[in-house]
């Protein structure tokens, strides 16, 4: 988070600096804070656009280390790639499904 910034609105920001996406913040999702690497979660509505890299990972992106943000239909597949473990099941929670 920046100085000044709400976490809501540090999450539109990353969003749109990683995703060129614009959207909506909606719930905390229920996360537990690790101590070690603290963050919040939450549910957010994007507008479906062309996501496209910016940010930090825009300067790292190489042919050793690439990143292409994508959608990704909310499936198994989708669900099992987010970490931590946790972020997972406040997801399934959140839409409807049952915990893996």
């Amino acid at each position: 988070m920046e100085p000044g910034e709400t976490p809501q609105d540090a999450c539109l920001r990353e969003l749109a600096e990683e995703t060129g996406l614009t959207g909506t913040v909606g719930t905390l999702l229920p996360v537990p804070v690790d101590s070690d690497a603290p963050a919040l979660y939450f549910a957010v509505r994007a507008e479906f656009e062309r996501p496209c890299l910016g940010g930090p990972e825009a300067g790292r992106n190489s042919t050793s280390n690439c990143y292409e943000p994508a959608w990704a239909p909310l499936g198994e597949l989708a669900l099992a790639q987010l970490v931590p473990p946790a972020a997972r099941e406040a997801v399934r929670l959140v839409n409807g499904h049952p915990p893996g």
